[in-house]
């Protein structure tokens, strides 16, 4: 009994999210309705549970100089949870 759904992938580099409309009959997301892309940096995360300095108090979706990396991570979330 839910709308929307969250999905995250994380590389060795980045962690991407977003929340994509959720079809509860089928189980499955409508990824033509996504929104409230996440995009955080983890290249200079250093200690792997450092809360305070693991590169997510910056979300970096929506930014030109990150699209290319938005847009894969996108298209591998999308393989990993689609039907």
């Amino acid at each position: 009994q839910f709308d929307y759904m969250g999905m995250s992938v994380r590389t060795s580099d980045w962690r991407y999210s977003t929340f994509c409309a959720w079809d509860g009959a089928t189980l499955a997301a409508d990824w033509d309705r996504c929104h409230g892309a996440e995009l955080y940096d983890h290249r200079r995360d250093t200690q792997i549970y450092d809360v305070d300095d693991n590169g997510e108090p910056f979300n970096l979706a929506g930014r030109a100089a990150t699209k290319g990396v938005e847009e894969q991570l996108h298209a591998l979330l999308r393989r990993r949870f689609a039907k």
